[in-house]
């Protein structure tokens, strides 16, 4: 995260398979427009990372055949910032990578409306 006057934005070392798929990095930059403490805003950073990863996984558990869960939760376990993880999952399931936007979109709105912006 870089953290350049009150830049919240996710830097490269951040970014995980998804990330560019996702307005995660719109999400974190909401909170340049509210008006907390760093730590307060390091918190709700961490716990808006968190809201992506989980749904994310979520998304991609529910529409990857179970035979195929192990695989791809041994993946990100060994290296989440490897992109050859889409690749995987779109052998699969090639509208994948639609559901992963269409899930990221909705839950940037869900976060707008969480920090009442």
């Amino acid at each position: 995260m870089t953290t350049n006057g009150d830049q919240w934005r996710l830097n490269k070392m951040d970014k995980v398979f998804f990330t560019y798929l996702v307005p995660i990095d719109e999400s974190l930059g909401l909170l340049d427009k509210i008006e907390l403490k760093e730590k307060e805003k390091r918190k709700i950073h961490d716990v808006i990372h968190s809201m992506y990863e989980h749904k994310i996984v979520e998304v991609i558990l529910s529409n990857l055949d179970k035979t195929h869960h192990e695989s791809f939760v041994r993946m990100i376990a060994q290296n989440p910032y490897d992109l050859e993880i889409m690749s995987y999952l779109k052998s699969y399931n090639s509208e994948i990578d639609s559901l992963i936007q269409d899930a990221g979109k909705v839950l940037h709105q869900e976060i707008i409306a969480l920090l009442i912006i």
